[in-house]
């Protein structure tokens, strides 16, 4: 597993043989400048070392509800991965609905594929039937 940035407010680490990056947010994200300046090239850093068809696990679950500077972010971020040819992303996402709310507004307007799961070994499962099924 590589890791490829781990802050105060998210974490993106690449694991190549499975061609899968794990995403982890953390609290609350205020502002892009303030908080998570390098956000967008940090994912533009990242997809540049995978191979298409990749898959994602995003831990929603330290998340806190976004304003909508941050909002716009996220779905920024999912049009990077969207154009790099994600193949699917398992969200672990606790019981927390706003979170959950703006996690499906995201890919919504993104148009990223998104299942969620509240026990990582399920995502994990999940991800890797999927891309057994699809061949990749």
């Amino acid at each position: 597993m590589t890791q490829i940035v781990s802050n105060d407010f998210y974490e993106i680490a690449y694991h190549s043989s499975k061609n899968r990056f794990y995403l982890r947010i953390k609290g609350f994200w205020k502002s892009e400048a303030q908080d998570v300046p390098n956000y967008l090239a940090d994912w533009q850093r990242a997809v540049a070392m995978a191979r298409p068809h990749f898959t994602l696990l995003t831990d929603l679950r330290e998340a806190k509800t976004a304003p909508q500077e941050i909002n716009e972010l996220h779905q920024a971020a999912q049009q990077i991965l969207v154009k790099a040819k994600v193949l699917i992303v398992a969200e672990l996402i606790d019981e927390n609905a706003f979170v959950e709310y703006q996690a499906e507004h995201w890919s919504r307007h993104s148009g990223m594929p998104r299942t969620k799961f509240k026990n990582p070994e399920e995502a994990e499962a999940f991800l890797d039937e999927q891309v057994a099924k699809a061949g990749k």
